[in-house]
């Protein structure tokens, strides 16, 4: 199966921080970072090693980005959910 790493989501276009490729044992993998204006963000992954990988999907982990403490725009937080996020939306 070929993989897909065009992200094509137009609409969040505006909240594009980052992107960059990267390469694991070989294999290619990007990495998308969303910065939206209510302090959240998302890293939006598809890389060797990552959930779904090989049944070409994304792996998708809410960020909180720091304004209380002014960081760096690039600085933030992972956030940890205590409840299991993962088969929620797959179609």
């Amino acid at each position: 199966m070929k993989l897909d790493f065009n992200l094509d989501c137009p609409d969040f276009d505006n909240y594009l921080v980052d992107t960059y490729g990267d390469t694991i044992n070989n294999k290619p993998g990007v990495h998308y970072i969303f910065r939206f204006p209510n302090s959240y963000g998302a890293s939006v992954v598809k890389s060797y090693g990552t959930a779904g990988y090989e049944q070409n999907l994304w792996e998708v982990c809410p960020i909180l980005y720091d304004e209380e403490n002014k960081l760096a725009p690039d600085e933030y937080v992972i956030i940890k959910f205590p409840y299991d996020v993962t088969n929620q939306y797959r179609s």
